[in-house]
């Protein structure tokens, strides 16, 4: 149990990253997301509609696992 709640700290810092360290993966699935009426920024703001906040914290989530394999496996 503890593991998970971990995990949902570390997801939830993952989603709440200030909008100037976004890598271009991460801004890239805002704006694919979003049909690139929204940015970054604007996900900061909270003022993208809820309804795309699945499908963007999805393609977030799979950004940092390709970013914590690379780290992990040191490339």
């Amino acid at each position: 149990m503890k593991i998970l709640r971990i995990s949902m700290i570390a997801a939830i810092a993952a989603l709440s990253t200030p909008a100037s360290a976004w890598t271009p993966e991460g801004r890239a699935c805002v704006a694919s997301v979003t049909g690139g009426k929204y940015t970054p920024e604007d996900w900061e703001a909270r003022t993208i509609p809820s309804t795309y906040a699945p499908r963007i914290r999805s393609c977030l989530a799979k950004v940092k696992a390709m970013y914590d394999k690379k780290r992990a496996s040191g490339s």
